[in-house]
């Protein structure tokens, strides 16, 4: 019964993966986000980076493969639904960092795009997201 619940749990976290960029070295950590002003319908942040990848990121071309991911748990509440648009603008503007490596504070300016209030699977809750299963044998 516990092989079945695990192979269930893969072959879900495999059909979300489906419309999400899927891990090849680059992945990049945004924390310690703050909101230093917002006008309509563009912000002005202040956070750091973190290459929490295998890959450096160094080549610009390879962005789009790249894995952006937030600190949810510290992420302002008015930016929820609006991580697409920061993850594009991180993609441009993270300068070069070894893995591992992490950046002073940056100063991002974000156009914001209508929130997004879908998951990769379509329905549900649009920051929860499960990524870890423990199987007992």
């Amino acid at each position: 019964m516990k092989h079945v619940l695990l192979l269930l749990f893969v072959l879900l976290k495999g059909t979300q993966l489906n419309s999400q960029t899927l891990y090849q070295g680059w992945r990049v950590a945004v924390f310690d986000v703050e909101i230093l002003q917002q006008k309509s319908r563009q912000i002005n942040l202040k956070c750091r980076l973190a290459n929490t990848g295998s890959l450096s990121l160094t080549d610009k071309k390879h962005s789009d493969k790249w894995i952006v991911e937030f600190d949810v748990a510290s992420l302002p509440v008015r930016l929820r639904g609006h991580e697409a648009a920061i993850s594009a603008v991180v993609r441009e503007e993270c300068p070069p960092l070894k893995p591992g490596e992490i950046t002073a504070p940056l100063w991002l300016n974000v156009r914001l795009l209508p929130r997004d209030t879908t998951t990769a699977g379509g329905t549900g809750c649009a920051d929860m997201s499960f990524d870890t299963a423990f199987v007992e044998a």
